[in-house]
C-alpha cells in the first residue's frame, strides 16, 4: 500500500503545523484537525496567563464542545479564528477586541467587558442563550452605547437579529445606529426571541 496516496505530504505538513502551534502555546487540547486545517476540540480551550501578548488567535477553530476562554489575551484585537461553534461559554472579556465580529455563530453563553465598543458581528446573526457584560470600566465615553447598557437584559436577542435592523450602518461599520435600535427593541418587547 502506497501511504503517499493514503496520507498526502501536504496533509501531513498542515497537521504538523498545526500540532506545533497548539504544542508552542502549551496548550493542552482534545483535537482532530480539518482538511481546511480548522481545529475541533473536544473539551474546554483557556490559553495560558503568559500568552497574553497574542494580537490574534494562532489557529482557526471550528467547534468546541466546551468553553473558550480567552479573556487572558490581553493584546487581542481581532476574534478571527473564534469557534463557530462553542457548547459552553465563550468568554472574550478583558481583550482588546472593538467589536465581535468573527465571534462564534452559536454558543451557550457569551461574556464580554464593557470596554468593547460595538456589538457588531460582521452581519452575522449569532445565537447566545446567555450573554454578560463585565464592568471593568466606568468610563461611559470608553465602551458600549447607553442604550445597549440599558437594555442588557436583552442582548442575546439584539446579537441574534441586529443586522436585520442595521443597528450599526451598512456592512456594520458605521457607528451606532440608534432608530435601528429602537425599532428592534420595540420588535422585542412585542415579542421577538
Amino acid at each position: 500500500m502506497d501511504l503517499a496516496y493514503v496520507f498526502p505530504d501536504d496533509l501531513l505538513a498542515e497537521q504538523n503545523d498545526v500540532h506545533t502551534i497548539i504544542r508552542d502555546h502549551w496548550l493542552v487540547l482534545n483535537y482532530t484537525v480539518n482538511k481546511d486545517k480548522s481545529v475541533n476540540v473536544q473539551g474546554d480551550v483557556r490559553f495560558p496567563d503568559f500568552a497574553s501578548f497574542l494580537t490574534k488567535l494562532p489557529l482557526q477553530f471550528n467547534k468546541v464542545s466546551g468553553n473558550f476562554d480567552i479573556s487572558t489575551l490581553v493584546n487581542l484585537t481581532t476574534l478571527k479564528g473564534s469557534p463557530v461553534e462553542v457548547g459552553g461559554v465563550f468568554n472574550c472579556s478583558y481583550t482588546n477586541i472593538n467589536s465581535l465580529q468573527h465571534a462564534p455563530k452559536k454558543a451557550s453563553k457569551l461574556i464580554f467587558d464593557n470596554n468593547l465598543r460595538s456589538l457588531s458581528t460582521g452581519n452575522l446573526n449569532c445565537n447566545f442563550d446567555e450573554v454578560s457584560i463585565l464592568f471593568v470600566n466606568s468610563d461611559p465615553v470608553d465602551g458600549l452605547p447607553s442604550m445597549i447598557i440599558k437594555y442588557s437584559d436583552f442582548l442575546p436577542t439584539i446579537v441574534k437579529y441586529q443586522s436585520y435592523f442595521d443597528v450599526w450602518g451598512d456592512n456594520n461599520k458605521d457607528p451606532f445606529n440608534q432608530d435601528g435600535f429602537a425599532e428592534l427593541i420595540t420588535e422585542i418587547s412585542e415579542g421577538l426571541k
